[in-house]
């Protein structure tokens, strides 16, 4: 049998393919069930505590917040594991009968109303608040995160951390906190989780207090405009095949305090970024790569998309505000992933540049990040949540006719499972490549 000589690259690639997704499909499996191996410790002490109350709430959160059978496997597998080794039969019986989700109504979806919808949504499985932001005092420059994570299952968590670009550095804490130690309230946003607080004001302007491992941050945050109702109706369909309801307050000017861990008190200012995001979703069920933009003409993006653990794209979402609050909106993004960071503390790997574009827009993204350790591994038994990295980026856009356009953002993303060998540079699945 004769060969064109054309055709043998195309072959091995789809050799390539073929090896890489069958060799690599059951790591993709074990990622899913990875994601959940901190709840499920977190559980399983509980129970060797000879407490049940917590791996009960977690069934009764599933019975009355029903999840797609496929997208709660991953974490009814566990709970099952969990019930057959400590004898829960009764707990065992109710996670066999556990009930598939009824379909949402057709129709647009509710209109957002503020300020009740920046206060808690009791009738989702999961919800979190999130803030991030690039700040400056003087010549020192810093970022922040902090996130409010709630849970039908009654695991509430916090993350915060501090990067001090200077001082290379980047303190960080992720605490849980049991539902009777928080302040969650419905009616507006005034979330307090011990020593993390935030609450927006009559003003709208938003308030934020928080620490981070021997750092201390007090700000005040004040909207430039109004939300970005992400894809224009606020509603995401996740991968598990459900929905949720999602806002970004993509122009927050910052100031306020910064107290380092040595005690010196700096006055800070700069740009933030507020998120809130709701639904009958597992929070961790598939990785995911995101990116807040807010470049120097005025325009802000908010960038995302969902993948396995190998980096193979699934649903994307891209959002633009202009600087006339104009939103623009597509599907299509080819994101190379162009420099790796292996954690020296974690071993897992991360992404420390990338190259985006966006065809429809006709722009194309520089993004790098000038520290690469911003990672948020996991600290105990208890942390629930899987690692990833959270950190500051510098971004350069290259528009269609070479105008060059800088900005500042931040970038979010869950651990990467590399192949051992490189997948083709022009290989493109599901609109990335590695």
């Amino acid at each position: 049998m004769r060969f064109s000589a054309r055709l043998i690259p195309a072959l091995l690639t789809a050799g390539l393919i073929f090896s890489s997704t069958t060799a690599f499909a059951s790591t993709r499996e074990e990622a899913q069930r990875r994601q959940f191996s901190g709840l499920i410790e977190f559980l399983e002490n509980r129970i060797r505590e000879g407490s049940t109350e917590e791996i009960e709430t977690a069934v009764r959160a599933l019975q009355t917040n029903p999840i797609p059978r496929k997208a709660r496997e991953p974490l009814t597998d566990g709970l099952e594991t969990l019930a057959i080794r400590h004898h829960l039969d009764e707990i065992l019986k109710s996670l066999r009968e556990l009930p598939d989700p009824v379909a949402a109504p057709a129709g647009p979806a509710r209109p957002f109303d503020f300020p009740r919808d920046h206060g808690s949504h009791r009738g989702s499985f999961s919800e979190w608040w999130y803030f991030n932001g690039n700040l400056e005092a003087g010549d020192r420059e810093f970022g922040y995160e902090l996130t409010f994570f709630r849970t039908a299952i009654r695991v509430n968590f916090v993350h915060t951390a501090v990067t001090d670009l200077g001082a290379s550095r980047h303190p960080f804490e992720r605490k849980y906190t049991r539902s009777g130690a928080c302040v969650i309230d419905e009616d507006v946003l005034n979330i307090e989780f011990g020593k993390h607080k935030a609450r927006v004001d009559v003003d709208g302007s938003f308030r934020i207090q928080f620490e981070a491992d021997g750092s201390v941050v007090d700000l005040t945050l004040v909207p430039e405009r109004g939300p970005m109702i992400v894809n224009g109706d606020g509603v995401i369909d996740m991968p598990e095949g459900t929905s949720s309801r999602y806002y970004s307050f993509t122009k927050l000017v910052a100031k306020g305090t910064i107290r380092t861990p040595e005690g010196e008190i700096l006055e800070v200012k700069g740009a933030s970024w507020f998120d809130h995001q709701w639904g009958n979703f597992v929070s961790f069920f598939r990785p995911w790569d995101w990116f807040s933009f807010q470049m120097e003409d005025g325009t802000e993006y908010n960038l995302f998309h969902f993948r396995d653990a190998l980096g193979f794209s699934g649903r994307t979402c891209i959002n633009k505000l202009s600087p006339a609050a104009e939103l623009e909106m597509s599907r299509k993004m080819t994101l190379s992933r162009d420099v790796w960071w292996k954690s020296p503390r974690s071993g897992d790997w991360f992404v420390t540049k990338w190259t985006l574009e966006l065809p429809d827009l006709g722009e194309r993204f520089v993004v790098s990040t000038p520290q690469e350790d911003q990672e948020m591994p996991r600290v105990g038994w208890w942390d629930v949540a899987p690692a990833y990295w959270e950190g500051t980026i510098s971004i350069v856009r290259t528009d269609r006719d070479g105008k060059l356009i800088k900005g500042i953002g931040y970038a979010e993303h869950f651990p990467y499972s590399r192949p051992r060998f490189p997948l083709p540079g022009a290989l493109q699945l599901g609109g990335a490549h590695n």
